[in-house]
């Protein structure tokens, strides 16, 4: 959770940053890529410890995901960086991992709920 909100965060640092100056962006730049680079580890470490079973099939599925959105990510930047420049691409791209992490937050909190409360009963 701490990454993916801190990649959220480094999103919309960069998005403004972008028209304030080059070293700043640069280093808003760098502050992205570092949280990208620890969180992605953090994903597949994640899917393999719960489903242990399901294993192949589980980095199989979130490979394809992670991959369709490289491939898509470029297109729907493009529209949005015509629409309304860098400020609604990156700040719609911050916005949208930024829900992600807290709708994922309230999901795995409900399973944990529903977890001890099996486990109590």
């Amino acid at each position: 959770m701490i990454t993916a909100c801190a990649h959220s965060l480094a999103t919309l640092l960069f998005m403004v940053t972008t028209s304030v100056s080059l070293p700043l962006m640069l280093v808003a730049n760098a502050i992205f890529g570092f949280t990208l680079g620890i969180g992605m580890p953090v994903h597949t470490t994640l899917l393999s410890e719960v489903f242990e079973k399901e294993r192949g099939t589980a980095i199989g599925v979130y490979n394809f995901i992670r991959y369709l959105g490289m491939a898509a990510g470029p297109v729907g930047g493009a529209a949005l960086l015509g629409l309304g420049g860098s400020w609604l691409e990156f700040g719609f791209a911050g916005i949208v991992v930024g829900c992600s992490a807290l709708f994922a937050r309230t999901q795995i909190s409900k399973r944990q709920k529903s977890v001890s409360d099996k486990e109590i009963a």
